[in-house]
């Protein structure tokens, strides 16, 4: 979700001389993170050519349109500050909306956690890894195994969210570990979300039931596992028109599977297309990377 402005940063620190400006400046996400004190990753805001000269550092960096991005469209790789300069007039169609310039961030791995806000109570799911490739979801894996200074992190992190979040409904957080063991908050989406649809398999509720108790005020009950294991392979578009299929590989193994299609009516490649839940109560990542490997569509 890059439909969002941006801050200021230098070195990793945020420039607040007039706080009341400052936040002037904030997207709200930016701002709902900066005064909960989340960590987040580190942005510049880029509205004309000249703001380029507040960026410290050389880089590397991504660059982000504010509106419209998303599954890796609007996303660019920027290995130094010359290439900035060099591509951003073009990158912002000559800054028509502003750029986020986001620090590349070093990451160990990446993962998701959704927060069920109900009236009466709520609800923290556990986590799930997930997999990018070209800044595509491509896999997702549950449960998420971390280490016991990564779980207090993610305590800490999903209470304070929790504890700032006003209305019902479901939110929907990425995260990135970094390479030095720091949590931090990547994107927030505040509705229901693909890195969650392995829910429909894998607990007797749904992230999308959960969703429609929240958003009626109903009591929220902690959803229970049917199986301790799911594996989630994004489909992808491979070809572009309406005329596709899915050509789906068979594998032995001791799990199940359901395959969810979206019924798009054109097929792009990149575009999701819809996705593969395998689930049981042993680990079948593996069959997730050989399906997601052979499949056709």
């Amino acid at each position: 979700c890059n439909d969002n402005l941006i801050t200021l940063d230098m070195n990793g620190e945020r420039i607040i001389e007039n706080p009341d400006i400052a936040l002037d400046y904030l997207t709200r996400q930016q701002a709902f993170f900066s005064q909960n004190d989340i960590p987040y990753v580190r942005f510049y805001r880029v509205s004309k050519y000249e703001d380029l000269s507040l960026i410290q550092g050389n880089g590397p960096f991504m660059a982000k349109v504010s509106h419209g991005g998303y599954d890796g469209y609007g996303n660019l790789f920027i290995q130094n500050i010359a290439e900035l300069k060099e591509k951003i007039t073009k990158f912002s169609n000559d800054f028509t909306n502003e750029v986020l310039i986001e620090d590349f961030v070093q990451i160990k791995s990446e993962f998701a956690c959704m927060i069920i806000k109900g009236k009466h109570n709520d609800l923290i799911l556990p986590p799930c890894k997930t997999v990018q490739e070209d800044s595509i979801c491509t896999l997702v894996e549950y449960p998420l195994t971390l280490e016991e200074n990564q779980k207090k992190q993610l305590e800490y992190i999903t209470n304070k969210l929790l504890d700032a979040l006003s209305g019902p409904g479901v939110y929907a957080f990425e995260f990135f570990e970094t390479e030095r063991g720091d949590i931090l908050v990547n994107e927030a989406a505040p509705r229901v979300h693909n890195s969650y649809h392995f829910t429909i398999e894998a607990f007797d509720q749904s992230q999308f039931e959960l969703f429609i108790e929240a958003v009626l005020g109903m009591e929220l009950d902690y959803p229970h596992e049917k199986y301790s294991h799911v594996s989630m392979v994004n489909v992808l578009g491979q070809s572009s028109g309406t005329n596709y299929h899915l050509t789906f590989p068979e594998f032995a193994g001791n799990y199940e599977y359901k395959i969810h299609l979206y019924g798009k009516k054109e097929c792009r490649p990149g575009r999701k297309m819809g996705h593969i839940s395998l689930y049981g109560n042993e680990k079948n990542i593996d069959f997730a990377k050989k399906i997601k490997s052979e499949y056709q569509i």
